[in-house]
């Protein structure tokens, strides 16, 4: 099948049998530019009519549970006027001219927001163009057709025909740039509750994750790496892990890339002789000392020793020191948070089959734009020798942005000349992972005396990205380079008035490594930030939920927001003695999201028993899909903040498995009821608001509850 160019006038070629593509340029801010006369449409296809009247849709964002492979075809669908029981769905991952904002990638509670207005706009320019080939056929205006279910249909004559009949003609006719869009109160298939593309795939265990891959002669390896981070390997018996049968080969694993550690890995027939070769192999190395801090306290230390220094200024609005000085009343506080790791539910997997001239990649990912550089880069072929073959992901929550395992599979494939699936058991998993910052903040608040906030000021402490990923820095007001995720929502935009605020930030190193983790910034600075609004509104003598109606009061999608939740959780109604009620908000991402919470303490331990979310993401494209979304975030939340934390001494992880790192269980997690105001507004994020508000509003409940505040997590 060819795809079709599409250029300032036309849109050039054929396909056989009548089937066309549609190509729609990705801009920024998601709008449709025209390429010249000359050019090829840089950013490929879209859509392909088929001849049968199927319609194949392009899905360039990575399915790991949060539902793309159903609501962004739902976006072409609705503008074209689809039949959607006739939509199929292609895989358009590992091309750039997929990518967003320049990079193929899935994270940031984006891909619903940036397909927006691009793939609308798809929709509607193929409608155009099967409009005007009818109308051409049939000798009648435009304006006199109507389309409906994949048919252009022609009132007056009973004329009628499917996409499918017309597409070759359609193919010849100049694609408009800009076509006109519907309004939202005429859509008919966003705002439903569309059934999900993968549930039957998922249901009957046919989707196919990384980890379910089998390939042609493929082996399958076990990596191990050191207990402690930055420590190499010296010597080893390999002939304990040969003698297992089924494994083939012990190699020196390098390490994946900056940062992070080599090691060995124990290759075989199986997975299962692989996992007992690595038992069998790991007491026989010998490890030279590692190069982290050697425990939580040493780390503690150094975060305490940053916040009792000045640091580098992020930003500062007004003049925070001067109007310090003019305020009665202050609340100081000091907060800290943990090291998380992802323990995602599938385990990290890869293969890879190197061979002279081409490599073929099976993963799941959620950065295919982080994957082909670290192929070139490794194996010195060009892009367009390299194949990846995009999987399901059992969930990704940032971990899956790395490209460690994949490197595993790339340089062990070319050692053994064979395909080499690579599993990181559970163990592994835990103890290499790229771990959410610990941190620590120290808050000084000014009130005025009316009781609001007057003057912020923040100073926090804790690992950066940016080492890793340079092209995320920012300089700072001062010339100092900052890390714009770290002082994530501490900066501007600010979700409550204050006319004086200073943000600091000092970089900790204690050489544990660390990476994206869900919410990303914010799931460290919503919990401090909101944690202190409650503390500000009990300082004030003002419910906390009141508080924040009076500061968002300009504001009046926060307010419709704060004031759903208020109604949907029954907050005015005191609750039953011993249960306490918490509350926190965010604008994260374009949406703004209100939870309450409400909890209470059994023998000592807290005990969660319902969360109300409200939320406001603009247009809902598929009401179920994005409950689902809140109601995951949301236990996320909870889970970090009642259980999870890494525990490091030795200067390595210590937890191995899920007994030694607990999430939150069925029978912990709560009741959970999610609301959305009512809204036209173009879509905003869903996947990870949900997850900085719980922990916040859990805290605040339980304050309710004994009068304690709770500024360190997890709270067990």
């Amino acid at each position: 099948m060819t795809a079709f160019t599409l250029s300032r006038r036309t849109l050039l070629g054929a396909t056989i049998a009548g089937a066309f593509s549609v190509g729609i340029r990705f801009s920024e801010p998601e709008l449709i530019r025209e390429a010249t006369a000359a050019e090829p449409v840089p950013f490929g296809a879209w859509i392909t009519v088929h001849p049968d009247n199927t319609i194949e849709i392009a899905l360039h964002k990575s399915e790991m549970g949060q539902g793309v492979s159903t609501a962004l075809p739902m976006l072409v669908a609705e503008e074209l006027d689809a039949d959607w029981d006739t939509i199929t769905v292609r895989d358009a991952y590992g091309r750039p001219e997929y990518g967003t904002f320049g990079m193929q990638f899935t994270f940031g509670s984006m891909s619903v927001s940036t397909s927006w207005l691009p793939l609308r706009t798809a929709g509607a320019a193929v409608r155009a163009v099967l409009l005007e080939a009818a109308a051409a056929r049939w000798e009648v205006p435009v304006d006199t057709l109507r389309t409906e279910r994949s048919m252009v249909l022609h009132d007056a004559t009973g004329n009628a025909a499917t996409y499918g009949e017309l597409a070759a003609d359609a193919a010849l006719l100049p694609l408009p740039a800009q076509p006109a869009l519907k309004d939202p109160a005429d859509f008919t298939l966003i705002g439903t509750n569309v059934p999900r593309r993968d549930s039957v795939a998922k249901s009957t265990g046919t989707a196919s994750y990384g980890i379910d891959v089998v390939v042609p002669d493929m082996l399958v390896a076990v990596p191990l790496r050191p207990a402690a981070f930055g420590a190499v390997p010296e010597s080893w018996d390999e002939s304990v892990a040969l003698a297992i049968p089924g494994v083939v080969a012990v190699k020196p694993l390098p390490a994946p890339g900056a940062g992070m550690d080599s090691g060995l890995a124990v290759i075989a027939t199986g997975f299962w002789a692989a996992s007992q070769g690595r038992d069998a192999l790991a007491p026989t190395v010998v490890w030279t000392a590692g190069t982290a801090l050697a425990d939580d306290a040493a780390i503690t230390a150094q975060l305490e020793a940053l916040l009792a220094e000045p640091a580098p200024l992020a930003f500062e609005v007004g003049n925070p020191e001067a109007a310090i000085q003019r305020t009665k009343t202050r609340v100081e506080a000091t907060y800290t948070t943990p090291f998380l790791a992802h323990v995602t539910m599938e385990p990290m997997s890869a293969v890879a089959h190197v061979r002279a001239d081409a490599v073929e990649i099976w993963t799941g990912t959620q950065a295919q734009g982080f994957i082909f550089p670290l192929v070139e880069q490794l194996t010195g072929l060009p892009r367009t020798a390299i194949v990846l073959h995009q999987q399901y992901l059992g969930t990704g929550m940032g971990r899956r942005v790395e490209t460690d395992v994949v490197a595993d599979a790339i340089n062990l494939s070319s050692m053994m000349q064979a395909p080499v699936k690579v599993i990181w058991p559970r163990e592994e998993d835990l103890r290499h992972d790229f771990y959410r910052p610990a941190t620590a903040h120290a808050i000084t608040v000014g009130l005025d005396p009316s009781g609001r906030p007057f003057t912020w000021n923040h100073r926090l402490a804790g690992e950066s990205n940016i080492t890793r990923y340079a092209f995320f820095s920012a300089t700072g007001p001062t010339g100092d380079t900052i890390d714009p995720m770290m002082v994530s929502g501490l900066t501007d935009p600010f979700r409550y008035p204050v006319p004086h605020r200073r943000i600091e930030s000092a970089v900790a190193s204690s050489g544990v490594p660390v990476g994206f983790w869900r919410g990303v910034g914010e799931t460290n600075n919503a919990f401090v930030v909101e944690s202190m609004i409650n503390e500000l509104a009990e300082a004030a003598g003002t419910d906390p939920l009141q508080y924040r109606l009076d500061l968002l009061a300009d504001d009046p999608r926060s307010v419709a927001v704060l004031s759903l939740a208020r109604d949907e959780s029954g907050w005015d109604t005191p609750p039953p003695a011993g249960i306490g009620r918490g509350v926190a908000f965010t604008d994260f991402g374009g949406s703004r999201v209100a939870t309450v919470i409400e909890a209470t303490i059994v023998d000592t331990a807290p005990r969660i028993l319902k969360a109300t979310v409200a939320v406001d993401c603009g247009l809902v494209v598929n009401p179920v899909i994005a409950q689902q979304q809140i109601s995951g975030a949301t236990i996320t939340g909870l889970s970090a903040a009642l259980l999870e934390q890494v525990v490091i001494a030795e200067g390595g992880v210590q937890q191995r498995s899920l007994a030694e790192y607990p999430l939150l269980r069925y029978d912990q997690a709560p009741e959970i009821t999610v609301v959305f105001v009512p809204s036209a507004e173009p879509p905003t994020g869903l996947g990870e608001p949900a997850t900085v508000t719980a922990p916040p509003a859990l805290t605040a409940a339980l304050w309710a509850v004994d009068g304690l505040r709770r500024r360190s997590l997890p709270l067990r």
